[in-house]
């Protein structure tokens, strides 16, 4: 199968202080009518460009910064969640003391990337001497809920 997309250009990474000034420059020398942003470190750095972006005739395919900055916190998404009656897993914010989050959630639970990532960076601990080893960055702590495979 072929692709309609010829031309590709790069941009600096998200979290690079020209990412911003780089795609909007190349939005509007391309005359780009849609941009639409699929990284997830990106959407909160793009959601901040729309008037600008609109201002030269370009659309984006993204909500507004404070629904976007929600979506990419794990912490507040829970949170709101929880506040508005939605079930949500229990969880934590990364400074919780590890044999408080233990007596809560018991083993398994589940640390992950608070800002982010997707689906990557979640790490199941299924005991106190894994859990004294977890990673030191922004996590966010989770019971594990455990599902059944389809496969």
């Amino acid at each position: 199968m072929t692709s309609p997309a010829t031309d590709f250009r790069f941009v600096p990474g998200a979290r690079d202080p020209r990412f911003a000034t780089v795609l909007c420059a190349i939005a509007v020398q391309e005359k780009a009518t849609l941009v639409v942003s699929t990284v997830t470190e990106e959407l909160p750095i793009v959601a901040r460009m729309r008037a600008a972006l609109r201002e030269r005739g370009v659309a984006l395919c993204i909500s507004d910064p404070p629904g976007v900055d929600v979506a990419n916190d794990k912490l507040r998404t829970a949170e709101d969640l929880e506040r508005a009656g939605v079930a949500v897993p229990v969880t934590f914010a990364a400074a919780t003391p590890h044999d408080e989050l233990a007596e809560a959630l018991g083993f398994p639970l589940l640390s992950k990337p608070r800002f982010g990532r997707g689906g990557r960076g979640v790490v199941v601990h299924r005991g106190a001497d894994d859990l004294a080893s977890a990673s030191p960055e922004e996590v966010v702590w989770q019971e594990f809920l455990p599902g059944k495979s389809t496969t």
